[in-house]
């Protein structure tokens, strides 16, 4: 491509992916599915406050699934966090969308007959003629 056709290409991407900042708050992500949000968020666990010397503490945990990426799920408590992923790297776009199965796996190629081995006894011997000298 020339410069022309490579800023054209690349406005035109722009134009279709546009570049958002990676960490936004929940509610700014896009809607997946005809759904509300693109992610859930729940708490598990026992959400009581109890009193741990002068300060209290919580053991609930905060979980958040993707509904984009199935299988993503974040676990937050007490501003620590792991992010875990279980799932096929397919993202959920379309309803209707069905991966195509792998091409069928070969047979085994037949065997090939055998063959009786050649054996320079068994051939005839051919005798190359020498030439005449001619003095």
């Amino acid at each position: 491509m020339n410069d022309e056709e490579k800023e054209a290409f690349m406005s035109e991407m722009s134009e279709k992916d546009p570049q958002v900042d990676r960490f936004r708050a929940l509610n700014e992500h896009a809607p997946v599915l005809n759904m509300e949000t693109a992610l859930i968020s729940k708490v598990a666990g026992d959400s009581q406050q109890y009193t741990k010397g002068e300060s209290t503490v919580s053991y609930a945990v905060n979980v958040v699934k993707s509904i984009k990426w199935p299988g993503a799920v974040t676990v937050c408590k007490g501003g620590k966090f792991t992010n875990v992923y279980v799932g096929y790297g397919i993202k959920r776009v379309d309803p209707s969308f069905n991966p195509t199965s792998p091409p069928e796996i070969d047979t085994e190629p037949m065997d090939p007959v055998e063959q009786p081995e050649p054996t320079p006894f068994n051939e005839p011997v051919i005798q190359a003629e020498v030439p005449a000298d001619d003095d």
